[in-house]
């Protein structure tokens, strides 16, 4: 309750959502995760959950961060920087794993990279544009920068009903042919993603594929 109380504080445009979402990521199989607390409430939060991460066909003990964050009143103070490094040292230097698999906007990313992250750059990038004017300050006015990326309107995203899983194995035995980072779904792997959160939706893109 008292991680749900800071994330409705911290993101309020979205508060009444995280109930479930947070329950869901504290039962994951492996858990690690750091909270900062002030006269018994808590003020700060990094957790993370597990996620299958292979290399090819070695399997990498990974975690995916997930609603990381710090009260309003409280940052600038040093604490996610904190919690950041006793993260790290609990599941690098005292459990030995591998990788941590973290999304970061623009603004994050430089700070993490200052901090010795070494990010893997995807092949595409999918962006979701609300109007054309949207689209153009996105690209900071550079439109050369969005090459190779996928632009699509969300409007016309049909919702999740079903899925055939064979389609899993198929997309698991050409990464596993091929020397690559990525996540492992299999049937059981992807239905507990799916609970993850209630917005879910389906993407067809002619010649590449389906995105969930």
């Amino acid at each position: 309750e008292s991680l749900i109380e800071l994330y409705n504080n911290v993101w309020p445009e979205t508060a009444g959502t995280y109930k479930e979402k947070t329950k869901w990521m504290l039962s994951s199989h492996t858990f690690f995760g750091i909270c900062a607390s002030e006269h018994k409430r808590i003020i700060g939060s990094r957790p993370s959950f597990q996620t299958n991460i292979y290399y090819g066909k070695k399997s990498l003990q990974a975690v995916q961060f997930g609603l990381s964050c710090v009260h309003k009143d409280y940052r600038r103070l040093g604490v996610f920087s904190k919690m950041n490094k006793k993260f790290l040292k609990i599941f690098f230097e005292e459990n030995k794993n591998d990788l941590i698999f973290n999304v970061s906007n623009s603004g994050s990313k430089i700070a993490y990279q200052n901090l010795g992250w070494i990010y893997i750059n995807t092949l595409s990038k999918l962006y979701y544009f609300p109007s054309k004017f949207g689209f153009i300050v996105k690209a900071r006015f550079n439109i050369k920068s969005l090459s190779g990326s996928i632009i699509y309107d969300k409007r016309e995203i049909p919702v999740l009903d079903s899925f055939d899983f064979k389609l899993l194995d198929i997309r698991e035995r050409y990464f596993r042919n091929n020397t690559n980072i990525h996540t492992f779904y299999n049937k059981t792997f992807l239905e507990s993603r799916l609970q993850s959160d209630t917005n879910i939706s389906l993407l067809s893109v002619d010649n590449i594929g389906v995105i969930i």
